[in-house]
């Protein structure tokens, strides 16, 4: 398959066919990635760049649609430093079924329509938002905050301080480890899935439907325990409280342990 390259320093678009993966690696600026569902399996894509400070560098080679600033790997994302000034605004649409790599230092992203393939992504400071994305996503920051919307696939997410929401989600699987970030989950909850928090300092809120079967194991040091779902049972002792349980079938679970973060579950309403 050929092998394409362009050197950017000026605002252009540039139109692509065989693009069967986006692999995005941006110092600051923003990005926003959108999957096409009409164009799924085309291979064509677009890159636009509408504001530019140093140089872009955009590869095509063997399917891997690659934009990124020079000088900035995926392996060091989380460690880079940067001396000279580089800035971008761009914006990717795509086939809906092509896996999506993002890193970003202090960049804003966002992804949305991206369904079927993986989605990865890496942040030190900048915030990130998935929206529709319909594929098993994994994600780690330093500090930026992670949204997802109507998320449809398994998540596994890790961060020091930044924030992790999920509004109107659905998944069998989510997995969230924080040092002080707040976890805002609000998520169906799939037969026999799992959800599995841990915290140190940051508080943990998730809601589920009344109709979520689960088995219930929450622990935490010092922070407060609350749940609005019968059947379970709590224990206090100093220096350590728990939340125990089964709800409905039980066939699910629900694991949270914190040190000093508050942790509740709340039940959504049903239709």
């Amino acid at each position: 398959m050929m092998n394409e390259q362009w050197r950017i320093e000026s605002p252009q678009s540039i139109d692509l066919e065989g693009v069967r993966r986006l692999e995005v690696r941006l110092v600051s600026g923003s990005v926003d990635v959108v999957g096409r569902t009409e164009d799924a399996g085309s291979g064509s894509a677009q890159v636009e760049v509408t504001e530019i400070d140093g140089p872009l560098v955009v590869t095509l080679a063997d399917g891997v649609l690659t934009v990124q600033h020079e000088r900035i790997t995926w392996g060091g994302l989380l460690d880079w430093v940067g001396k000279r000034k580089a800035r971008a605004v761009v914006s990717i649409s795509m086939p809906a079924d092509c896996a999506v790599e993002l890193g970003v230092v202090s960049a804003d992203a966002v992804v949305s329509g991206i369904v079927a393939a993986r989605t990865a992504v890496k942040s030190v400071s900048g915030d990130v938002t998935l929206d529709g994305v319909r594929s098993d996503i994994s994600a780690q920051t330093v500090s930026g905050d992670l949204e997802t919307r109507q998320l449809a696939g398994s998540l596994s997410f890790s961060t020091v301080s930044g924030d992790l929401t999920v509004v109107d989600g659905a998944s069998d699987t989510v997995k969230a480890e924080t040092v002080s970030g707040d976890v805002t989950l609000d998520v169906e909850l799939g037969s026999g899935g799992h959800i599995d928090v841990s915290s140190v300092s940051g508080d943990v809120t998730v809601r589920m439907p009344g109709s979520t079967g689960m088995r219930v194991d929450v622990r935490t040091m010092s922070g407060s325990l609350d749940s609005a779902f019968d059947g379970l049972s709590s224990e206090r002792k100093p220096g350590s409280s728990k939340l125990r349980g089964e709800v409905g079938t039980g066939d699910g679970r629900f694991t949270v342990k914190t040190v000093s973060g508050d942790v509740t579950l709340l039940r959504r309403a049903s239709a």
